[in-house]
């Protein structure tokens, strides 16, 4: 009986393959829905901007000033989620030799401005390790950063602190965001890389990881999580050094 046994063994790993495969293509496929949203989406916000804009020019009192200012932010943000989901497989052309530490560096100066962490009083920590080249997508890098950042923020209490690092690991070089919010608790973990997963509905998109792990598949990287409820989180990215980064067709 030990040929039934090896070919148990053959069948379970035909299965576990099988079942690989199919879940790779139902990823697939809600990316492909989630960019046909995200392109019908842009036709009425840029319709919405124009008339916005228009209202601007006129003669306004002080509240509806403050909508229209409110308005305009909320169209910015929905503008720049749909662009980023449109842009998921969309080939780069922006790949060049780039430090890694001051390109998440000059993400990170950007986002200290931002709304999402100015209102919550958010303090954002960098340490980075120079030298650390890549042949990356500059874009790619900045949407990856702010991502996670962003998911972080929306765990974080206000005050809080969120820490990135960039550092070699070995063969690697890794971008780390590590927050001291509520946590993920473990039988959730897997499913925050899912294009629907939000834990916070009416706040967060839910496409904050799954962007950032589907960038991560396509240049070769990795992405990993760590969580411990009530304590926080700790995201890690990483590239292989002393490669080209894959270029996606």
């Amino acid at each position: 009986f030990s040929e039934l046994s090896t070919l148990k063994k053959a069948i379970e790993g035909l299965n576990s393959k099988i079942q690989g495969f199919e879940n790779q293509a139902g990823h697939k496929a809600k990316l492909l829905v989630l960019r046909g949203i995200a392109h019908d989406l842009l036709g009425p916000v840029a319709q919405m901007q124009f008339h916005l804009a228009s209202l601007k020019t006129m003669p306004l009192d002080i509240e509806s000033s403050e909508v229209i200012i409110d308005l305009t932010d909320s169209l910015k943000r929905i503008s720049a989620i749909a662009t980023q989901v449109k842009l998921l497989d969309h080939k780069s052309d922006e790949f060049g030799d780039y430090d890694l530490s001051e390109l998440v560096s000059t993400e990170i100066k950007n986002l200290k401005s931002s709304k999402a962490i100015s209102e919550l009083g958010l303090k954002l920590e960098f340490k980075g390790e120079s030298n650390l080249k890549l042949q990356v997508s500059k874009s790619e890098i900045c949407r990856i950063v702010h991502n996670l950042v962003l998911n972080s923020a929306q765990a974080s209490n206000s005050g809080g602190n969120i820490e990135i690092t960039v550092k070699r690991e070995k063969d690697n070089a890794a971008i780390q965001v590590r927050d001291h919010g509520c946590g993920i608790p473990r039988h959730l973990q897997e499913q925050v890389f899912e294009p629907d997963y939000t834990s916070k509905p009416g706040v967060g998109t839910g496409l904050g990881l799954s962007i950032v792990q589907h960038i991560c598949h396509q240049r070769g990287g990795t992405v990993t999580l760590e969580s411990d409820v009530g304590k926080g989180t700790s995201v890690r990215v990483a590239f292989p050094l002393g490669q080209e980064v894959i270029h996606a067709t």
